[in-house]
């Protein structure tokens, strides 16, 4: 009995020994941790690295400014000069208000014939027609018959050209409408000649205060003989 006491004590001494030198170490690796700076893990740059990239980035600065204030006078001039050639040739363009009313009449015409609002009142009766109109425009536009010419009247509608309520008088000739708007000329009067733009013939004239403005997919030649027709009946 007493031998087994003496070996369990035995064994006990060297447990105890073991776990005190296992104790010795860990305090060892924690003190050999905390004495390492942690500023020798970080990669400090030489000066002369540092040195080298802000002159480099100094000369990138002082070169992009250089080119800035070299040519930002002569980019404004430029950009001046070009917005009063541009506003100088609108001005003195007297065409481009004409251009912008074909493009009115344009755009009027082709909505006429694909959204299907082409009449207000569909008949071939002149006189009607003329007096469907009263009460609904500040003029008369001429609802004129050219049957014997072979330009069928349709109808008429009430449409919008140079912000001015306008008549648009529709004919018909083979398979092709014809648009003739009608409205004061008070602030523009136009004038030219036969003209094809975008598919489309159209013609412009004013008369007697009166502006007309013919569009249509007819020839030129069609559009030319139905013009002449209306303004021999509009003298």
């Amino acid at each position: 009995m007493v031998r087994h006491d003496d070996s369990a004590r035995r064994e006990f001494l060297i447990w105890r020994s073991g776990l005190h030198s296992s104790f010795a170490r860990s305090d060892l690796l924690i003190n050999s941790r905390d004495s390492v700076p942690m500023s020798t893990l970080a990669y400090r740059a030489p000066p002369e690295l540092k040195t080298k990239i802000r002159a480099a980035l100094q000369r990138q600065s002082k070169s992009a400014s250089q080119w800035i204030s070299q040519f930002r006078h002569p980019l404004i001039y430029a950009a001046f000069a070009l917005s009063i050639c541009v506003l100088g040739v609108w001005k003195s363009d007297p065409s481009s208000k004409d251009r912008t009313l074909t493009a009115q009449a344009l755009s009027n015409h082709a909505r006429s014939l694909f959204v299907g609002h082409l009449l207000d009142v569909a008949s071939s009766d002149q006189d009607s027609l003329k007096a469907w109109f009263t009460g609904k425009l500040d003029f008369s536009p001429p609802v004129l018959s050219l049957t014997e010419g072979g330009y069928k009247l349709a109808g008429v509608r009430l449409d919008i050209l140079d912000n001015h309520r306008a008549a648009a008088i529709v004919y018909k000739h083979q398979d092709c409408f014809i648009n003739v708007f009608v409205w004061p000329a008070a602030d523009q009067a136009i004038d030219f000649d036969s003209q094809f733009v975008r598919g489309f013939n159209l013609c412009g004239w004013n008369r007697s205060g009166l502006n007309y403005l013919i569009v249509s997919e007819l020839s030129q030649s069609d559009i030319e003989n139905f013009e002449d027709q209306l303004r021999e009946r509009t003298e």
